[in-house]
């Protein structure tokens, strides 16, 4: 059950739409909550993009340029077991960038997520790829959730496609 779950969950991240999960394991949409984000360093590095090609290759998406950082600090029921969101490198078609998801909880910090992204070696990279990371130590916790793109010798944009965080079944 748990497969078809998450079968369903990545298939709706693609195409863009609303998700297939029950409204009581839905904890927390970064897209929607998108008026309770930091930015750094300014909101043209950080920005909200909603797409208007749904059902071909758009998808709503938080847009982070090199060096900006995204995060939202979420309550205990708002945290979930699992993380998922849709990525893509984009502009230029040679970028490079680190991808990076950190969880800051009272105590400590703890890298969840980081994929090195290369657009010039990887022409894969400038596609969609759908991502998971395990949250469920998370769970029932007070966090700061940091979406960030680290630099590596060039400009890049990288989008993150909604992005949900989701309660197992019980």
């Amino acid at each position: 059950m748990k497969t078809l779950i998450l079968i369903l969950i990545i298939g709706v991240i693609f195409w863009g739409c609303d998700y297939p999960v029950p409204e009581g394991r839905m904890r927390f949409d970064f897209l929607q909550n998108f008026n309770k984000v930091e930015k750094k360093p300014s909101a043209e590095k950080v920005f909200r993009y909603l797409s208007w090609q749904k059902g071909t290759e758009g998808r709503d998406a938080m847009v982070i340029g090199v060096y900006g950082e995204a995060s939202f600090t979420l309550r205990p029921e708002e945290t979930g077991d699992d993380l998922y969101f849709g990525l893509r490198l984009r502009i230029p078609d040679s970028a490079r960038a680190e991808c990076i998801i950190v969880v800051e909880t009272s105590s400590q910090s703890d890298t969840v997520f980081r994929r090195l992204m290369d657009a010039a070696r990887f022409t894969q990279d400038r596609n969609w790829s759908d991502e998971y990371a395990d949250m469920s130590r998370y769970l029932n916790q007070p966090i700061t959730v940091r979406f960030s793109v680290l630099y590596f010798g060039t400009d890049a944009w990288v989008e993150w496609s909604s992005p949900i965080l989701v309660a197992d079944e019980k």
